[in-house]
């Protein structure tokens, strides 16, 4: 049908809806994978920033210290770019042979971790990773997540032991598209900007039961005019959401899916579904089965993250691309319900599966990832 056409383009115009301008969403829209790139250094200074912001989105996020690494000088960068794509597991990213990348992000989490059946770590080093990826889309450096690269040899590139690596992500000073025959030209119009519409992937309730935004007309509120460094620490529950008035729940709802909706996942494929629960009994069933987050019966509204995993991914690229892909949805929900004056509770580990997809009414093949409160 022409009127679910994948697209990027917003569901409403969100920013009519604040007085003041929505500086992580206008980012969160900009934002875009680059395949190709211009020769450029990153300076001194803009690297120490870079490895502090960092470190502070592993703190925010829970990931353990060193779980996401900056590599940032010339040698070690170029020496990376040679061998991440070494093997059958990196052929598809042949194209950073001839992409002069100024710097790269990695994820180096517990290898038992990352191949266990639910991941903890791995999701909170995927959250603080895109962090990063929007903090340096702020500031004009293009990034992409790369999921197929050969985890052996960048381990021993960086002289790591006893981690896996789900995922590297370049940064650099990103070229515009190439042209239309070219794969970045191909690559630029099928793949980065194709998003599902929002009723393709949110529900009310239960899975299958459409969702619809509240009757927004009205609402009104002013955003947290800051970048993402200045919503870590209410995404981390330890300040006040810097919003100077609080959205309305309707709208705060139907923002929050929408940046998950934009956020970026392997190949776009989206495999997600959120479900918007906010009747007061399903919220107390299901703060039951999130004994970690004490509070989600008493908030307005929580949001069912849940991803579909792929055994074929899992074991012939050995990571579980579900615990990459959704939880970069779900940081993006938490970051942009902080810069609607909201403090959102994420229940991550302890969650009771089968009691939140039996509430959901979730089918097989879908898992409860994360579930947020806001």
């Amino acid at each position: 049908m022409e009127d679910l056409k994948p697209t990027k383009t917003p569901t409403r115009d969100y920013q009519s809806f604040s007085e003041t301008r929505w500086a992580v969403l206008d980012t969160m829209y900009a934002r875009r994978s680059h395949r190709k790139y211009k020769p450029t250094v990153l300076d001194d200074e803009f690297c120490r920033e870079f490895a502090d912001l960092t470190g502070r989105a592993c703190a925010a996020r829970g990931a353990p210290s060193g779980s996401v690494l900056t590599v940032t000088g010339s040698a070690e960068v170029k020496a990376l770019k040679s061998r991440a794509y070494r093997g059958i597991s990196g052929v598809i990213n042949i194209w950073l042979a001839r992409a002069p990348v100024a710097g790269f992000l990695v994820l180096a989490v517990d290898e038992a971790d990352m191949k266990a059946d639910r991941p903890s770590m791995l999701p909170r080093a995927v959250m603080a990773a895109e962090d990063v990826v929007l903090w340096l889309a702020e500031k004009g450096v293009g990034t992409c997540w790369l999921g197929g690269v050969n985890a052996r040899e960048v381990r021993s590139t960086m002289g790591l032991a006893g981690v896996g690596i789900p995922a590297v992500i370049t940064a650099g000073e990103g070229a515009l598209p190439a042209g239309p025959a070219s794969y970045g030209g191909f690559a630029y119009r099928r793949m980065s900007r194709r998003r599902k519409q929002l009723e393709q992937i949110a529900c009310a309730e239960r899975v299958g039961t459409p969702y619809h935004a509240g009757d927004l007309q009205g609402c009104r509120f002013e955003a947290a005019d800051v970048g993402v460094g200045g919503l870590l620490s209410a995404v981390a529950g330890q300040g006040p959401a810097p919003a100077r008035a609080q959205a309305p729940t309707d709208l705060a709802v139907d923002a929050c899916l929408e940046a998950a909706r934009i956020a970026p996942s392997g190949s776009n494929a989206q495999p997600w579904v959120f479900v918007v629960v906010r009747d007061k009994d399903r919220l107390a069933r299901l703060a039951e089965s999130c004994g970690s987050v004490s509070d989600l019966a008493e908030r307005p509204a929580v949001i069912v993250a849940m991803g579909r995993p792929s055994n074929i991914q899992t074991k012939m690229l050995d990571r579980p691309f579900w615990m990459i892909d959704v939880p970069i949805a779900v940081g993006h929900i938490t970051l942009l319900a902080a810069s609607m004056g909201f403090v959102p509770a994420l229940a991550l580990d302890g969650i009771d599966e089968a009691a939140i997809s039996s509430l959901v009414e979730a089918p097989g093949g879908l898992r409860p990832v994360a579930v947020i409160g806001l």
